[in-house]
């Protein structure tokens, strides 16, 4: 499912921006999932044992479970979504 969502979003930028925009997502997503991992627990947990990180260019954020020293990515959520979207995932 996170796959599909970023898959949507790199789409929504390719067709509304370029190339360049939808690039940029995707490093920084990439970017971000990549220190999450390294250093989860700079990120307060909220519900249900989940972290949440902010994207800094693009008004996205996404929620992680840290499982045996393993990160899992379970939504990729709009920063005007509900706050509660994705949190019921595992």
């Amino acid at each position: 499912m996170v796959l599909g969502e970023v898959e949507s979003i790199v789409s929504y930028y390719l067709q509304s921006s370029g190339s360049k925009l939808a690039a940029g997502f995707a490093d920084e997503f990439l970017q971000r999932v990549s220190g999450a991992a390294e250093r989860p627990w700079i990120y307060a947990i909220q519900k249900k044992g989940l972290r949440r990180v902010n994207l800094r260019r693009f008004p996205y954020n996404f929620l992680f479970l840290v499982d045996d020293a393993e990160v899992l990515v379970t939504a990729v959520r709009h920063n005007s979504r509900h706050p509660s979207y994705g949190v019921g995932r595992r």
